[in-house]
């Protein structure tokens, strides 16, 4: 099956290969379309360029190495081979085909574990804290050290903390920040590409577990870079007065993870949802919860007021979406219902809110003129968390959405009235 792959793409470079133009006698033609890398340079059309990174991505895809390598390195190596296709004279779909071969064994059997050093704002940790595949720690001057001295072991290379410019770089870095670690075994490319996901995706439960003590306060803590984090920051003069360093928001604040808000991480399910990033096959209903938490970490993280709404929305979009050829609105909004309301009239004032907020989102999704209030954004926000909060404790009860859109119905038809609590 390799083979038959490797001689298919094979055929397929040469075939491009006859489209290069090495003369320039066209300039028109080729002028923006100039190559040069592995000892060799020449023109291809625009749309053959184009199919090189095409075959570089069906590279991928047949060495089924799509978790280790990156389409960055596939186009590098596809490159590599394309540049001996044209050094050769004639080449040869079997010697170019033995080429790719390898390029795929090598892709499929890369077996090399990166560690990968991301740092952290806004976070204070009391002690070191694993959420899913990622590793947090506060890194003192000691604990940089310490990650120094093992990065120099690796690459076997005597460490002398006073004269390597690369210790005193990774210092200044990460020192005094929260520093996040993520083991992974994929070329530097992908490891790198992977650790922001890994990372972000354990961060967004962190945002979720940060709800329950700090709503309406200005917490925020994300990976270095993004730009949730950046200060807003004005100055604003009148006749009256004249002020600077002026936020609606109040002042940013880390989020502090001490022994207290670990029992909150565990009490919240946060501990819980990080172990399904474990899972190599959560179940699609943890997948959904996993997905929700996503949209309400976006949320938070979003400087305008509609931009959070929508989110939210969408949060709860992820758990009840109903099948084909049913009402979504009404779907979500009798779901979201029966999860955090405990009796009638709770229901009733739950499901008439939410599809209040169905309907501002579907207006303000299609450019109308909606105006999102303070306290209808607090209210959402309280209504996606809550309803996480709750359903991460079925998550041994249910498999997929089908079977909590099952439980919902007898809920709906079991007659036992205010007894039908679902937060036990």
């Amino acid at each position: 099956m390799k083979h038959q792959a490797a001689k298919s793409l094979a055929e397929n470079m040469i075939e491009i290969a006859s489209h290069v133009a090495r003369d320039g006698n066209d300039e028109s033609q080729f002028s923006d379309s100039f190559n040069m890398h592995d000892n060799v340079m020449y023109s291809l059309p625009r749309a053959h360029q184009n199919a090189i990174r095409e075959l570089s991505q069906e590279l991928i895809k047949k060495s089924k190495a799509t978790e280790k390598i990156s389409e960055k390195y596939a186009f590098r190596e596809t490159r590599r081979v394309f540049a001996g296709v044209i050094s050769a004279e004639s080449p040869s779909v079997h010697d170019t085909s033995v080429e790719i071969a390898k390029v795929m064994k090598a892709m499929e059997e890369y077996e090399v574990e990166q560690t990968v050093y991301l740092r952290v704002r806004g976070l204070r940790l009391a002690q070191p804290l694993t959420l899913g595949n990622v590793g947090f720690v506060a890194c003192t001057a000691e604990v940089a050290e310490k990650h120094i001295a093992d990065i120099y072991e690796k690459i076997g290379i005597p460490w002398n903390p006073k004269n390597q410019i690369f210790s005193t770089r990774f210092s200044e870095h990460f020192n005094y920040n929260c520093l996040a670690i993520i083991k992974i075994i994929a070329e530097p490319f992908k490891a790198f590409e992977r650790a922001h996901d890994e990372a972000r995706r354990s961060l967004e439960i962190l945002q979720f577990a940060c709800l329950q003590e700090n709503f309406g306060r200005n917490v925020k803590f994300g990976l270095d870079g993004d730009q949730s984090l950046v200060d807003n920051i004005a100055f604003l003069s009148s006749t009256e007065s004249a002020t600077g360093d002026f936020s609606s928001e109040g002042m940013t604040l880390p989020y502090v993870i001490d022994s207290a808000e670990l029992a909150n991480l565990d009490s919240v399910g946060a501990l819980k949802l990080a172990g399904f990033l474990l899972e190599s096959k959560p179940t699609q209903f943890k997948e959904s919860l996993l997905r929700a938490v996503h949209w309400l970490s976006s949320a938070l993280t979003q400087p305008e007021k509609e931009n959070r709404y929508l989110h939210l929305v969408i949060a709860l979009e992820a758990l009840f979406t109903p099948p084909k050829g049913e009402p979504i609105s009404n779907t979500i909004a009798e779901s979201t219902a029966l999860v955090i309301s405990n009796d009638l009239h709770g229901r009733l004032e739950t499901k008439g809110l939410v599809k209040k907020c169905y309907s501002n989102r579907s207006t303000i999704a299609h450019g109308g003129k909606s105006a999102v209030t303070d306290k209808d954004l607090g209210a959402l926000t309280i209504i996606v968390w809550n309803v996480i909060r709750i359903l991460i404790k079925k998550t041994d009860e249910f498999q997929n959405q089908i079977e909590l859109r099952d439980h919902f119905e007898k809920l709906k038809f079991s007659g036992q009235g205010d007894y039908l609590s679902y937060d036990e």
